[in-house]
């Protein structure tokens, strides 16, 4: 990668497609199937978790508002059982979080807020790097305030998380896999800090993601290939790391991408033909 300059543009012109759809024959809609069976609707019931055998998970015992905040947030997350798992384990960035909300929270957050899985996965992300050595003092982070009031944090008009900007905040340990459930977020930007860890794969999920700024941080191990699935990117910042192996040849699945830098690295081979 000697031969990169610091920024790599790559812009790729949009290209009309035009889509003709032939309709042969009729069209019928029927109560039934083509047999004339009924046809059984999908059950429109939330998805629960039996609570019970973790009543006292965080020491003091859960009471029923504290019980569905814990179903809720399992049975919402896309990886229920890694959830409980980790949430089992009294030292963990989960078990901290869940019993932040369910016995300290002074929001006393409800269990049927449509985003609370947002406010579990923030409060992982604090405690999963060092949120009480961060610089900034007027942080907010678990003062009972909704999360977008957060230091760092900025949410649409429906109070989703859209962008999370804490450069230069002494952020250290690791990026915790709920970062994945913030599906709404464009911007995330954690650049200047002491973060040690691989990239996690759920960053990949991230649909929405236009601008990703990772600079000048401790992170090792090799991009993955989901990091073509990205599809809205326009800015990948990631020099400064000890990144290694070779980019992935998905990255030119990237139409939208403007810049794309990776110099700094441990990163080895030619630039994808597909870039």
């Amino acid at each position: 990668f000697g031969q990169w300059h610091n920024y790599i543009r790559h812009k790729v012109a949009m290209r009309p497609v035009t889509k003709i759809l032939c309709l042969i024959g009729a069209v019928m809609l029927r109560s039934g199937n083509a047999s004339g069976a009924a046809v059984k609707k999908k059950s429109t019931k939330k998805k629960t978790f039996d609570t019970s055998k973790y009543s006292k998970l965080c020491g003091t015992a859960f009471n029923e508002n504290g019980h569905k905040l814990f179903s809720r947030i399992v049975t919402a997350s896309r990886h229920p059982t890694t959830t409980v798992f980790s949430m089992e384990d009294t030292a963990s960035p989960q078990h901290k979080a869940i019993c932040w909300m369910a016995h300290v929270d002074k929001s006393k957050p409800k269990f049927n807020d449509s985003n609370l899985l947002q406010r579990y996965s923030l409060l992982v992300f604090y405690f999963a790097t060092n949120g009480d050595k961060w610089f900034n003092k007027k942080q907010r982070w678990t003062s009972g305030e909704h999360e977008c009031k957060w230091f760092g944090v900025k949410c649409n008009q429906s109070k989703r998380v859209v962008e999370i900007g804490m450069g230069f905040n002494n952020i250290g340990g690791v990026i915790p896999r709920e970062i994945g459930d913030l599906t709404m977020i464009k911007i995330l930007d954690l650049h200047g800090n002491e973060l040690t860890s691989v990239i996690p794969i759920r960053i990949t999920e991230l649909k929405r993601l236009e601008v990703l700024m990772l600079h000048m941080n401790g992170l090792f191990g090799a991009l993955s290939n989901e990091f073509g699935a990205l599809t809205n990117l326009r800015e990948l910042y990631l020099y400064g790391n000890y990144l290694g192996g070779k980019l992935p040849k998905e990255i030119g699945n990237l139409s939208n991408l403007e810049i794309l830098d990776v110099a700094s690295n441990l990163m080895e081979g030619a630039i994808p033909e597909s870039f």
